[in-house]
């Protein structure tokens, strides 16, 4: 008897509510199990059942009590979601810095490699030399001016073909040096990919969430938000 009358007084509290919001849900739970444990108390006092749960009705509150609760929990929601879509922005932003600056560092790169070739002797032991000096580059192929011996010469590390860059010289008419060196312009764009990607999912969860909150969260909604991001969402947001 005590648990139907407590029951009915949290989803008449709740009514206005989604009941299908987590939050909301956990909100309830909190409340019946905060109800139940204050009519235990009363009771242990000497209160009867059916006094000690009338009390405990009163004590909890009013429905402007839940619903200044309820006004805290979207605020919280709300708060995430913007909360997220900054994370996803920052690291967006980020990112796509990220990757200008590599296409930056990619351009330098190669006209110092292409200096360091034609400004030195074609032998193992300078290219040897370049191969210790410039970081990123992996291997170099070439002919040995002295012995006219091919050579190839590389650092014991392995790369992803995807992150392998190849540069060609050709040295005078008869000779080519070739190289594989790091591509840090791939591995910007694979960052900015991944930035994207992010700032994708978290705009995504901000507008449904917005959308929830104003009553406009349906099937064609988030299909808007999935396909046209922002642009879905500021469809549905302004639509009357």
């Amino acid at each position: 008897m005590r648990l139907n009358k407590l029951d009915h007084f949290v989803h008449d509290l709740y009514q206005d509510a989604d009941v299908t919001d987590p939050e909301i849900i956990d909100v309830m739970e909190e409340t019946r199990s905060h109800l139940e444990q204050s009519v235990r108390d009363l009771m242990i006092q000497g209160y009867s059942e059916e006094e000690a749960t009338k009390l405990a009705m009163y004590r909890y509150g009013s429905k402007e009590h839940v619903d200044q609760l309820l006004t805290w929990v979207y605020r919280k929601e709300r708060t995430f979601a913007s909360w997220l879509l900054r994370i996803g922005i920052s690291i967006a932003a980020a990112t796509i810095l990220c990757f200008i600056g590599t296409m930056i560092w990619s351009q330098h790169q190669s006209l110092t490699y292409a200096d360091a070739f034609y400004s030195n002797e074609r032998s193992i032991e300078a290219y040897e030399r370049l191969l210790e000096d410039h970081l990123l580059l992996v291997s170099i192929s070439g002919q040995d001016a002295a012995s006219s011996r091919d050579f190839t010469i590389h650092k014991s590390i392995w790369l992803p073909e995807l992150f392998i860059s190849h540069g060609m010289y050709l040295i005078d008419e008869q000779h080519l040096t070739t190289t594989e060196s790091f591509d840090v312009t791939k591995f910007g764009a694979v960052l900015a990919l991944i930035g994207m990607t992010i700032y994708l999912v978290t705009s995504v969860i901000w507008s449904i969430i917005k959308l929830h909150h104003a009553g406009r969260l349906h099937l064609l909604s988030i299909v808007s938000v999935v396909f046209f991001n922002v642009l879905g969402y500021w469809f549905w947001a302004l639509r009357k």
